[in-house]
């Protein structure tokens, strides 16, 4: 069953990146990579999240005034909303999630995050789908997984309602699947 097998990535996944050694620094070279990169300097409006423990923290700390940078909050249907604010609160799951602020535009860029991806796009989540339906009813959108190189498997399994992205970012560059 594929589902017993993402849930055992899973826990491998979490364990591979607590407290994954040169996190700061591996940060660091994926928010560089990305301020440079075209598909970056193109996009005025993009979807982010606020990094868990584990996670890159993709704008190294600081939030470009070019851009309107907007961050996921669940919805009471269990939908994912993007909204621009400057005030978080934890919500669902320990995530942080903007405190009011408007709904955002539709985005020029989506910054995905995950457990684990491979080098065809596929992604492994927390297990909600909150990407997966998101991603899902807006499949033209461009997409960018972010992850540290650790998270890169060879293969992972998918079904037909996971949604892939167009690319990944780790500390080490860019893959285009």
């Amino acid at each position: 069953m594929i589902s017993t097998e993402k849930q055992i990535l899973r826990v491998k996944m979490r364990a591979a990146v607590q407290g994954i050694e040169g996190a700061a620094s591996r940060s660091r070279k994926i928010s560089h990579f990305l301020c440079n990169a075209p598909l970056w300097k193109a996009a005025r409006v993009v979807f982010g999240f606020v990094a868990l423990p584990g996670e890159p923290d993709w704008l190294g700390g600081c939030l470009p005034t070019e851009k309107l940078i907007a961050f996921p909050r669940v919805g009471e249907n269990s939908e994912l909303s993007f909204h621009s604010a400057s005030t978080f609160k934890v919500g669902a799951f320990g995530v942080s999630e903007p405190v009011g602020g408007a709904a955002a535009p539709p985005p020029d860029l989506v910054i995905v995050p995950g457990l684990a991806f491979d080098r065809t796009g596929a992604r492994l989540g927390r297990g909600k789908g909150y990407y997966d339906r998101w991603l899902g009813a807006n499949p033209a959108v461009k997409t960018l997984g972010v992850c540290f190189s650790c998270q890169i498997l060879e293969k992972l399994p998918a079904e037909p309602h996971d949604a892939r992205v167009s690319a990944i970012l780790t500390e080490q560059g860019f893959i285009w699947p």
